[in-house]
């Protein structure tokens, strides 16, 4: 007889989600605040939220962060929360370090709900780690540091908190689609199917990247030449930009040379990019110097831009978007640098 051995004692409902200090009385007026590491799942749970339909930020982009909330100068913060509490009476951001600033926070936002995110922490080294970014040891005690100071908040606040198993969250659909609806409750927030379906596809699985809200949808990838149609897209350069000689100088960080369909509301769902690249020695190629934006909102950020591989000479890239952007621009991922592009826009075969 062969002997086998078998679990005991096994859990038999495996929670993603835990509620501190939860009430079924929802402010109206109320501030969700994802906190937690950086590579630890944040952006998952602040892109959920987002789905849901809060504001977490008019330059939120693909990892769903808004900028104006990475200072530390209270002044500043002080004065933008006045404008978002002013702007929408529900609203929220999520910047990992704001966990080292919640004293701060918790006297300055108006009701704010807590979601704090946990991942393993090797989970979370190994991200750093592949980005080129910390030591093992160096990740850890950030690790650590910042969620000493969440738990110093967590005992004592008032304030409603959601604890989220990040690895437990992304495990399965039926787990996503409880995490969704968890969150969506705790939030106050209540769920149609579409609102269902968008705040799923936010969470892509451990380790498998960021995603942006659908209608931010945009993806720059190299294509092969089989893909090139004979049918050039009608495109319109908005500016005068270049010298005589078709040199662009960017004295900023940010894109001059943007282009618009002439006869189209917005870019196509997908298109053959064609670009001529020449940049006269001022940038280095292999870290990929060029920016393509698209303007989704109204504007141009890096929270909305690609930064495909670019060589000297042709390069020839498959444009894929949402159909919702209404120009798509350039610049570069430097200061004090120029180049010169010779573009052209095709259909895709």
């Amino acid at each position: 007889m062969v002997s086998m051995n078998k679990p005991s004692l096994a859990t038999a409902k495996k929670n993603s989600i835990l509620i501190l200090n939860g009430s079924a009385n929802i402010a109206v007026q109320r501030t969700i605040v994802v906190l937690g590491v950086e590579r630890g799942g944040t952006s998952m749970a602040a892109g959920v939220v987002r789905a849901l339909g809060i504001s977490m930020g008019q330059r939120a982009g693909l990892n769903h962060e808004d900028p104006l909330f990475l200072t530390d100068e209270q002044d500043r913060l002080q004065n933008r929360i006045k404008i978002r509490n002013s702007q929408e009476a529900v609203w929220g951001f999520k910047v990992p370090k704001a966990s080292m600033m919640l004293d701060f926070y918790e006297t300055h936002l108006r009701n704010p709900f807590y979601i704090v995110v946990y991942r393993n922490p090797v989970a979370i080294i190994d991200s750093w780690l592949q980005r080129g970014a910390g030591a093992p040891l160096g990740v850890m005690d950030r690790i650590m540091t910042y969620q000493n100071a969440i738990f110093d908040l967590m005992r004592k606040t008032k304030a409603p908190i959601l604890m989220l198993n990040y690895e437990r969250a992304v495990q399965n659909a039926t787990m996503k689609l409880l995490t969704v609806e968890s969150i969506a409750a705790f939030v106050g927030i209540e769920l149609t199917e579409d609102l269902h379906d968008r705040a799923i596809g936010m969470m892509t699985g451990d380790g498998h990247g960021y995603v942006n809200l659908p209608e931010h949808f945009f993806a720059v990838s190299p294509a092969s030449e089989t893909l090139v149609s004979d049918d050039e897209l009608s495109m319109v350069e908005t500016d005068n930009v270049r010298d005589a000689t078709g040199w662009i100088q960017h004295e900023k960080v940010s894109p001059r040379l943007i282009y618009t369909p002439k006869t189209a509301e917005n870019l196509p769902k997908q298109f053959i990019l064609e670009i001529e690249f020449d940049h006269g020695g001022t940038m280095a190629v292999e870290t990929d110097p060029l920016r393509i934006y698209f303007n989704f909102t109204g504007e141009y950020f890096p929270g909305h831009c690609a930064r495909p591989p670019v060589q000297l000479g042709k390069n020839r890239y498959l444009v894929q978007t949402s159909g919702q952007a209404s120009a798509i621009a350039f610049g570069p991922l430097e200061s004090n640098v120029r180049f010169k592009l010779a573009l052209r826009f095709y259909a895709v075969i």
